[in-house]
């Protein structure tokens, strides 16, 4: 079977890679689709994937380089504890600047808006300290277009923009883009906005998610750019004007000839998209990322030599970045590495990326689009080379490099990938082309099937031809007796033999086969007796084999133990499980399920339930059937196929009376009875590992049900009450049951038991349109069930005449004209009758009768002529 397998899989592997190749295209050209017209969502998954990427690199590659000459001084919890200063406190800030003046810092950036004037006096040191020798940088609020706030246009109204110094800029625009616009500015008061070097923006505008991770550098208002706090903080630090500034939207701010250090120029790139945003390049966890100051820390270096040296040193030539991070304060936001991340973090970040080159960028369409292609391409060559279940551990393979290349790009390049649209292309075509390789596969054994069937057909033919010679020779023996009876009547008889073929009596009872009425039960056995018959009405039976059954479900129903019903398919297990039910007294219901299918998870979820929210689709809490028959019993079907994994857990719930549903850590108990039923063969499943041998001994009581061939003399009753529930359900008149059909239906096996006869009858009293029912129907359904010939449609003794052949073996025609005088004289010389016993048409049957000159008595002519 194994090479079977393999061959399947080779056939699969080498026929499925041209429409692989069409079906992987179509995925990932779904996958664009979906992106065009889902884009926030799309753009949603490439930052959740960015920011997975941000975290690997922290894991991986350790903590990123900062700057030397870039130091943020903090107000934090400690500085505002031990200063006893209340949040955005102007004096603390206005001495940390007058402080930080009297260095040789480069520049100082302010990154607290201080836009309405408070007291006098720390209004005034804060404006003392902004006119120190050393430029300050301050923030502005931009009010964008198109609804902004009223109360922001009034005040920004009184200052018109035109006259703000230093709040924008008048770069060269080689290439438009889509910026957005100011439709005001929210500056500080008026003393401190004359005594700054230049003003920034600190708007800030979050994802979806509430995540910011790209800043506008640019806002446009008229002619002129209102810059960003970490671009205006870098163009002072970098002593570059407005004619060094080249803007390119879509690709790059280039600023020419930015003093690096002392005398040494050279050109900083800043990478920007259409809107004039520029991607936060996160160097980790803030607090560990950067040398960060506090402000009580600087104010102390105003009294202490060693601590103002320290300072000193650290801060010579550097960029130095103040603000509020204290936890009073609302200038937070959710982070990639913690739960909060402070607004001045991201301009720290982007500073930082800058000044040691290493600023991120979006990957260019056709950058992505050639990955995509490489991993389409990947995919398609695993689904030539690789078969079977490695198919899919091979694209997992091509995906984890196809992930790595992309780190590893995001890691020394700083390209940020557009990872959503590859990924869900990968995953439709993994799974379009494995349901492609499935439906081939599902082909491919469905012919071998059909030819192993062909062949195994063949050598049962075979085998039917060699004992078809065994059964002519039983043929001729019952023959040879059939004309001893009909010329001489039986041994030891004086009955003449029109007395031994005389009609049955209407009044002889049920129908019974001849074979039956040969060997009936002995007349000591007694009738079949039970304490409890009304328990049994499902049950139609009257053999000693069922009545042993009863007497053991009777026994078995009083004890609580679990109850193990075997037999083959159709033969009633399910009814003797409820007779079970009902002689237990139970108050509880009887609950039925067929476990054959289910899964571990499944078999959990059906039986024992699950709670809300154990998974995707658990919107509220189901009850277990373990539930539902608490007080019952509880009914197992086809217990054989049960995984391994779940007749433990069935087996702990007969032992232990507790189970716990899916995704609730509460236990439950529940006394219903278990009754397992199964068509397999328990002990072969022990030998083949397949069944739990402590299940299956735990399994008290053991009721075998036997087949309905070995009860052949249940087949009158069964036919007489199948009959008269079909013609009650189909609201038709009851017909006759012919004396023959009994010896008929003892000919064939039953592979489907009292199942298959029921389905067998419906269908016989559905065709039927005659006061008799016919035995055609039967005859054809035994005939293609049995591959042979029926036997047995003509009874040893039911002619009154000597046939033509005395002694001797019959020729054909001599036997097909002895049956279809049999079948005349039988139905009286009604031909329609005849024909219908016969399985011919009225038609082909008078075309027999004219051509063997056969008369409507069923007499020959020429034995007609005799008499």
């Amino acid at each position: 079977m194994g090479c079977t397998s393999g061959r399947f899989a080779c056939a699969t592997r080498l026929r499925g890679s041209p429409l692989a190749a069409l079906l992987i295209a179509a995925s990932f050209v779904l996958a664009g689709l979906l992106s065009l017209c889902f884009a926030g969502q799309f753009d949603l998954w490439n930052n959740r994937i960015t920011d997975q990427l941000f975290r690997w690199r922290h894991r991986l590659c350790g903590p990123q380089e900062t700057s030397p000459h870039l130091i943020h001084v903090v107000l934090n919890d400690s500085s505002q504890e031990l200063l006893g200063l209340p949040a955005w406190d102007r004096t603390a800030l206005g001495r940390t600047i007058r402080v930080l003046q009297n260095t040789n810092v480069r520049l100082i950036a302010c990154d607290v808006l201080f836009r309405d004037p408070r007291s006098a006096e720390d209004d005034a040191l804060l404006v003392q300290a902004a006119s120190g020798p050393r430029p300050v940088v301050f923030p502005l609020v931009v009010i964008p277009e198109p609804s902004p706030e009223p109360q922001e246009l009034r005040f920004a109204e009184r200052e018109p923009l035109q006259v703000v110094k230093g709040s924008t800029v008048n770069p060269a625009v080689v290439q438009g883009g889509d910026p957005p616009a100011a439709a005001g500015l929210a500056v500080p008061f008026p003393g401190l906005r004359e005594a700054a070097t230049a003003l920034g923006h600190i708007n800030v505008d979050p994802d979806r998610d509430g995540v910011t991770r790209r800043i506008s550098l640019l806002y446009r208002r008229g002619d002129s750019y209102v810059p960003a706090l970490p671009l205006r903080a870098l163009l002072e630090y970098y002593e570059v004007g407005d004619e060094d500034i080249e803007v390119r939207f879509g690709r790059h701010i280039l600023l020419r000839q930015a003093r690096v250090r002392n005398q040494l120029r050279r050109d900083v790139v800043i990478p920007i998209d259409r809107r004039g945003r520029t991607i936060v390049s996160f160097a980790g966890p803030w607090e560990a990322s950067f040398l960060s100051f506090p402000v009580h820390k600087v104010l102390a270096a105003a009294e202490d030599r060693q601590a103002a040296a320290h300072l000193y040193d650290l801060v010579d030539d550097a960029l130095v970045v103040v603000s509020d991070v204290s936890t009073t304060t609302r200038d937070y936001g959710p982070g990639i590495f913690e739960a909060v991340y402070p607004m001045s973090g991201l301009h720290v970040n982007l500073m930082n990326s800058v000044l040691t080159g290493a600023p991120l960028h979006r990957q260019s369409p056709l950058v992505s689009a050639s990955g995509a292609l490489a991993l389409a391409a990947a995919i398609w060559l695993a689904a030539a080379l690789a078969s079977g279940t490695r198919f899919p551990l091979a694209c997992l393979g091509v995906y984890a490099v196809f992930f790595a290349l992309q780190f590893w790009v995001f890691a020394s390049r700083g390209g940020v990938p557009a990872m959503a649209v590859p990924t869900v292309g990968f995953v439709f075509a993994v799974c379009s082309v494995s349901g492609y390789r499935l439906l081939l596969l599902q082909k491919d054994r469905a012919a071998f099937l059909a030819r192993l069937t062909a062949s195994h057909k063949l050598e049962a033919l075979n085998r039917e031809l060699v004992g078809q010679k065994r059964q002519l020779e039983i043929a001729n023996h019952k023959l040879q007796e059939m004309l001893i009876v009909a010329g001489r009547g039986r041994p030891g008889s004086t009955a003449s033999p029109r007395e031994a073929a005389a009609p049955r009596p209407p009044d002889a009872g049920p129908l019974q086969s001849s074979e039956a009425a040969a060997a009936p039960r002995p007349p000591d056995a007694g009738p079949l007796r039970v304490g409890s018959p009304e328990a049994f009405a499902e049950i139609i039976t009257g053999s000693e084999a069922m009545h042993a059954v009863f007497c053991a479900i009777e026994a078995f129903a009083a004890t609580p133990n679990p109850v193990l019903i075997t037999g083959e398919s159709g033969v009633g297990k399910e009814l003797a499980a409820r007779a079970i039910h009902r002689l237990s007294r139970r108050e509880g219901r009887f609950v039925s399920v067929n476990v054959a299918g289910l899964d571990d998870t499944m078999f959990t979820d059906t039986l024992f339930g699950h709670a809300r929210g154990a998974f995707t689709d658990a919107q509220s809490v189901r009850r277990g059937l373990a539930e539902e028959a608490e007080g019952g019993t509880l009914f197992l079907d086809e217990i054989g196929d049960l995984a391994v994994g779940s007749q433990i857990k069935l087996l702990r719930f007969i032992e232990e009376k507790e189970y716990r549903p899916l995704g609730s850590d509460r236990l439950r108990r529940s006394d219903a009875r278990i009754i397992i039923a199964t068509n397999a063969d328990l002990r072969n499943k022990l030998q083949e590992g397949k069944f739990r041998e402590d299940l299956f001994y735990r399994l008290t009581h053991h009721i075998d049900i036997p087949p309905l061939r070995e009860r052949l003399e249940d087949l009158p009753l069964l036919v007489e009450h199948f009959v008269t529930s079909a013609c009650k359900a189909l609201g038709v008149r009851k017909p006759a049951i012919p004396a023959e059909l009994a010896g008929l239906l003892r000919s064939y096996r039953f592979p489907g038991n009292v199942r298959e006869l029921k389905n067998m009858i419906e269908n016989a009293v559905a065709r039927n349109s005659a006061t008799l029912l016919p035995l055609s129907w039967f005859v054809e359904y035994i005939r293609a069930g049995t591959s042979h010939d029926v036997e047995g449609l003509h009874a040893p003794g039911a002619d009154s005449e000597k046939p033509p052949w005395a002694e001797g073996f019959p020729t054909l025609k001599e036997l097909e004209r002895f049956v279809v005088a049999e079948a005349l004289r039988r139905s009286g010389g009604n031909q329609n009758a005849a024909a219908r016993l016969l399985g011919l048409s009225p038609s082909a049957l008078s075309r027999r009768i004219s051509k063997e000159g056969i008369k409507s008595s069923g007499r020959p002519a020429e034995a007609e002529g005799e008499r």
